[in-house]
Formats: structure tokens, C-alpha cells, sequence
């Protein structure tokens, strides 16, 4: 096998960062539109 090759192996899987991601965004909204209520 040459030295240079790799393979590329994934920690998760492709729905638990899907949904990891998802939650990511839904933080960041909810963090948004937290502020503006507060401080409208």
C-alpha cells in the first residue's frame, strides 16, 4: 500500500450529523429571536 493513501473513515454517521447540525441552527434561531423579545 502506498504511504499517501487514506481513507476517509467518519466518526458519525451521516443522520447524527444531520441532526446535530439541525439542532446547531434551531440554538442560533431561538437565540435570535430571544433577544428580539427581550429587547424588542
Amino acid at each position: 500500500m502506498m504511504a499517501n493513501e487514506r481513507k476517509r473513515v467518519y466518526a458519525w454517521e451521516f443522520p447524527v450529523r444531520l441532526t446535530h447540525w439541525i439542532n446547531v441552527l434551531c440554538i442560533i434561531a431561538l437565540s435570535i429571536t430571544g433577544f428580539y423579545i427581550g429587547n424588542p
